[in-house]
C-alpha cells in the first residue's frame, strides 16, 4: 500500500496542472489502494474471534478464524488491478513527450520492470494457492495460523515472491528520483554528448 502510495503521489505531482484524466485517474486508484489495504489490515488485526486467539499463540479455547493464506488469495485481485492500473495511468502522458532517445530508453526500461511486478504478483498468487492446496483442512486450534509442520515449507515461496514483489516495486518508485544523481555523475547516460 505504501510504494503504490507513493507512485500515486508522484503522479499526481507530475499532474499537477496540466493533465486532468491522469490526475482524477490517480486520485480514484489511491483511494482503492488504500481503502483496500486499510480493509486487508483490519481483517489481519480481527481475523479470529475472539480477537486475543489471533495474538496469543498458546491461546486454548473455540476461536474461529479466517485463514491467513485465504486472506492473502482474496486480496490478490485488486492488487493485480491496482499494479495494472499504475503501470496504464502514465502511458498517455508518456506516449506525447519529447524526450531525447536515451531518456525515453530509461523510461522504457523503468516500465518494463513495474510489469515484471505484476507478473511477480501472479507467480506469489500460484504459490499461494499451491500452499493452500497442500494445507490440511481442518479446525484444530493450533491450526488457525498454518501451525502446521508443513506450513512454512508450503508457504515459503509465496512468502519469498511476496518479498521481491515490494522490493523491485520500491526500486521502480525510486528510479524518478535518481535523476538528478545520474545528471550529477553521469551526465551522458542521459544526454548525447554531441
Amino acid at each position: 500500500m505504501a510504494v503504490k502510495t507513493s507512485i500515486l503521489i508522484f503522479y499526481l505531482r507530475v499532474a499537477k496542472n496540466t493533465q486532468l484524466v491522469l490526475k482524477y485517474a490517480s486520485w480514484f486508484t489511491l483511494a482503492v489502494v488504500n481503502i483496500s489495504g486499510v480493509v486487508l489490515t483490519f481483517m489481519n488485526i480481527f481475523q479470529c474471534t475472539p480477537i486475543r486467539a489471533a495474538w496469543e499463540a498458546s491461546y486454548n479455547g473455540s476461536a474461529r478464524c479466517i485463514p491467513l493464506l485465504t486472506e492473502f488469495i482474496c486480496a490478490a485481485p485488486v492488487n493485480i488491478v491496482t499494479d495494472l492500473a499504475i503501470l496504464a495511468l502514465p502511458i498517455p502522458v508518456l506516449t506525447g513527450m519529447r524526450l531525447p532517445p536515451r531518456q525515453k530508453t530509461i523510461l522504457i526500461v523503468t516500465f518494463t520492470i513495474g510489469i515484471f511486478v505484476s507478473i511477480v504478483d501472479v507467480i506469489r498468487i500460484y504459490y499461494l494457492q499451491q500452499a493452500i492446496g497442500s494445507s490440511p483442512v481442518d479446525s484444530l486450534p493450533e491450526h488457525r495460523f498454518g501451525a502446521y509442520a508443513d506450513f512454512a515449507y508450503n508457504a515459503s515461496l509465496s512468502l519469498m515472491w511476496s518479498v521481491v514483489e515490494v522490493n523491485v516495486g520500491i526500486a521502480c518508485a525510486c528510479i524518478p528520483t535518481l535523476k538528478p544523481l545520474v545528471l550529477r555523475l553521469l551526465p551522458s547516460m542521459l544526454y548525447d554528448p554531441s
